[in-house]
């Protein structure tokens, strides 16, 4: 392998403040189930990188260029970055293991590892661990759905009510519909409530029906008229997303995306291939283990407790599922997975909240870096602090996971202090 040192200058640039209503409800299932503090900040304010930011990487031999979406194989063609500087920050947040992967022109390049995956073991993380994502769950359950999209099997805009077989209202608002679009913005008026917090610890107690038809579950405001981030919006999605194809959500994910884009991952433990690769999570000096179900109910669309954040995957195939938002709904080989209606729908700004721009599964921030607009979601839960940051115009972004490290808010961003040091140290210019 030829070592080649790059440096990217990386410019100051400034995200405005953007709040939403409810951005600190966290009354939610990935806050609540383990030790973790946690709740997903979506929150940025801004991102100022430090003058002497230093870009390095291993670069493996040329590959051959098959198509204009040329493959990105990460035992050929994912360079692996050596930074001493990432290292220092890894180690400054006390992290047990730290993984990332570098976006550029639209293909996953780079990657940079830390630590150990498991203590016990002294296993070390690599490129190939995965980790339970938490909330960036998220938008890879909205491009499940906006696969339905395609085909004809799901709608943004239709009452979920015709999914259920049964009325699906805010009791304050009988006559409002409730949508996919609002489920998938968090302006559904859906709450985790009561139930869905019950429901945690044992999924089978209850029922999709009485969480739908239960006070708790729901804001006192219209729905789609004000943002309420929610855990359970998000599960809803995958919920409707069996209903509306008559097909396991699992099955989805693997069958649309993992399996034409040849990665290993998935929302159950079980449907990863190589899962001796499944990374401990650390909360500090401790193991956590996620108080989630094992398994998707045997009933479709009853599962509440796995889409909006129980997706297994490494670093550098999340980035992955990121290029094929960046090449117009297309893989690395130019098979098409998603419309170019669908890309444009999931990228578009749905709603705004007071100046905070929401979309399909991530928050969109114009002029954030010089004249570009960024998008990005935060995931938190049981010790994973992750962030993924991508610039559609520029072809660019960072994938952030991260296990056992301190938690502390970035005085610049207000999200996590690690996730946004790392950001800053490998975004590309």
């Amino acid at each position: 392998m030829v070592k080649i040192m790059k440096k990217y200058a990386l410019p100051v640039f400034i995200i405005a403040v953007l709040l939403s209503l409810g951005a600190f409800y966290f009354c939610n299932s990935e806050a609540k189930a383990g030790k973790s503090v946690s709740a997903d900040l979506s929150v940025w304010t801004s991102l100022v990188s430090a003058s002497d930011t230093v870009y390095r990487r291993i670069e493996a031999a040329d590959a051959p260029i098959e198509s204009e979406f040329q493959q990105a194989s990460f035992a050929e063609n994912v360079l692996e970055i050596s930074n001493d500087e990432l290292d220092i920050i890894s180690e400054k947040y006390s992290a047990v293991g730290v993984q990332c992967a570098v976006i550029e022109n639209g293909f996953v390049t780079g990657s940079y590892v830390f630590g150990l995956a498991d203590r016990e073991s002294g296993k070390a993380v690599t490129q190939n661990t995965k980790y339970r994502v938490a909330s960036l769950s998220k938008l890879f359950t909205n491009m499940i759905f906006m696969a339905l999209v395609d085909s004809g099997r799901a709608s943004l805009d239709a009452d979920i009510s015709d999914y259920y077989g049964f009325s699906v209202r805010n009791p304050a608002y009988p006559d409002t519909p409730i949508t996919p679009r609002m489920l998938m913005t968090h302006t559904a008026s859906v709450a985790d409530g009561r139930l869905f917090d019950i429901s945690l610890g044992n999924a089978s107690s209850i029922s999709i029906k009485q969480l739908l038809t239960d006070r708790s579950t729901f804001f006192a405001y219209k729905p789609g008229s004000a943002h309420s981030y929610s855990n359970l919006s998000n599960a809803l999605v995958g919920s409707v997303c069996e209903l509306a194809s008559g097909v396991c959500f699992e099955e989805l994910a693997q069958s649309l995306f993992l399996d034409p884009l040849q990665l290993d991952g998935g929302y159950l433990p079980v449907s990863v291939e190589n899962a001796e690769e499944i990374g401990v999570l650390y909360d500090g000096d401790s193991a956590v283990k996620p108080l989630l179900s094992t398994r998707f109910h045997p009933v479709l669309g009853q599962t509440v407790h796995l889409t909006q954040g129980n997706l297994i995957i490494s670093a550098t195939d999340y980035a992955q599922l990121l290029c094929v938002l960046l090449n117009d709904g297309c893989a690395a080989d130019g098979t098409r997975l998603l419309s170019k209606k669908s890309v444009a729908e999931l990228l578009r700004v749905q709603f705004n909240n007071g100046g905070e721009l929401v979309g399909l599964g991530s928050f969109i921030y114009e002029g954030a870096v010089e004249d570009r607009t960024v998008y990005a979601h935060t995931g938190s839960a049981y010790g994973m602090y992750a962030c993924f940051l991508f610039d559609p115009a520029a072809k660019d972004g960072v994938v952030v996971l991260t296990s056992g490290a301190r938690y502390a808010t970035d005085p610049q961003t207000g999200i996590y202090s690690i996730c946004a040091e790392l950001i800053r140290a490998l975004l590309p210019q």
